[in-house]
């Protein structure tokens, strides 16, 4: 897998854009020919993302009858000069095609284009973001669901049949395409620990910096690869209803998408499900996702294997750094709440993660693996022991 890094944030580097709500309002009638009845902005890290309603009329020759709702997505300027895009729209087409689950569409613009640049700063006279429209997948984001082993147990499902879909699937845009959210540069954390206040989470962030230089990055070339969605956490997933049974119906924000390692994306899911558990135990959230995703991945030809096994408990707690030293450094510089959101919960459970021996950790796993499927173990080599 080329190793080439393309630009990543800097200390102090503030890349979000300043739009406002009543730019985004311009800027949906300027290019898209379409008048809005409501906006709402809707969370992100680095960009602009806003929901819009809008007029069933417009003035736009490549578009037929109207949603009702669409997506507003102003990318910051950093990734803006990447052309990252065009592997993100493609990604979103092949998924549409291959999976129940659905996910947003590229809109046409008045000029019949996917994208539009535009200056949006006012003391700029450049071209600096990225503007889109997508298609609206209706559902409730996982955030506010219930939490239920049975959710956990079908996103695993979910997560294995994307990565079936996409063993066939790559595009030279997602090849070499990095952030700071990417899993193997957790060792660019050190350059943002400051912003962590406490010296014992430092201390632990230093020990999974250390472990992943040490027993991770070296290992990369024993883990599967292919293009992943990069960031399947809670607000990306899209349930039914808020019942225990909701049934995952939507896959949102490909713009962390990239040509990886695929054992990632059952890294970040599990992470973020830690988080916000609330009545399944910390620990015990990784094993229902896997006895989902195994069941799944035991028909792929691209089946987990044992140094990755071993390696996920460490990738999980990676992603909890990320995440935590992120979201700190971020807050310094914006003071938005958003960001704060794994704070709340995040530590305490990254330390019980953490200071859990790794054996222990698998073992839990297992047990609750065999409770769904006393027989899917038999189908990977490395855990017919168990």
């Amino acid at each position: 897998m080329a190793e080439g890094k393309s630009e990543v944030l800097e200390v102090g580097q503030i890349i979000k854009p300043a739009t406002t709500k009543d730019m985004a309002k311009y800027l949906v009638e300027k290019l898209y020919g379409i008048k809005t009845t409501n906006i709402t902005e809707l969370n992100s890290y680095d960009d602009r993302n806003y929901l819009i309603e809008v007029e069933p009329s417009h003035s736009n020759p490549h578009l037929g009858k109207l949603d009702e709702k669409y997506l507003l997505k102003v990318l910051n300027c950093m990734d803006s000069k990447k052309n990252h895009f065009l592997g993100e729209h493609a990604l979103q087409k092949h998924l549409n095609s291959k999976l129940s689950v659905k996910c947003p569409q590229p809109v046409m613009n008045i000029e019949g284009k996917e994208i539009s640049f535009e200056c949006l700063d006012p003391n700029k006279n450049e071209v600096s973001n990225l503007v889109r429209l997508f298609t609206y997948v209706p559902g409730i984001i996982f955030h506010k669901g219930t939490y239920s082993a049975m959710q956990f147990y079908k996103f695993g499902k979910v997560l294995a049949q994307m990565e079936n879909a996409l063993i066939d699937f790559n595009h030279q845009t997602l090849v070499g395409h990095s952030t700071v959210w990417n899993l193997k540069f957790i060792p660019d954390l050190k350059k943002f620990t400051n912003a962590v206040k406490n010296d014992g989470y430092v201390k632990m962030v230093e020990e999974v910096i250390q472990n992943f230089e040490s027993d991770i990055l070296p290992n990369l070339k024993n883990f599967r690869e292919g293009v992943i969605h990069g960031d399947t956490n809670e607000q990306n997933i899209l349930i039914n209803n808020l019942t225990d049974d909701a049934d995952i119906v939507g896959l949102i924000d490909f713009g962390d998408c990239c040509f990886s390692y695929v054992v990632f994306d059952l890294a970040i899911t599990i992470m973020y499900f830690m988080v916000e558990t609330k009545s399944v135990a910390p620990l015990d959230v990784g094993g229902h996702i896997l006895a989902g995703y195994l069941e799944e991945n035991s028909q792929s030809s691209r089946k987990i294997n044992k140094v990755e096994w071993n390696a996920l408990k460490s990738c999980v707690a990676g992603r909890f750094c990320q995440s935590l030293v992120m979201g700190a450094y971020t807050y310094e510089l914006t003071k938005d709440s958003y960001v704060q959101v794994t704070a709340s919960k995040g530590w305490d459970r990254f330390i019980e993660l953490w200071t859990t021996p790794a054996e222990k950790v698998q073992e839990n796993w297992i047990r609750i693996i065999k409770s769904y499927n006393e027989n899917i173990l038999q189908s990977f080599d490395f855990l017919k022991s168990y």
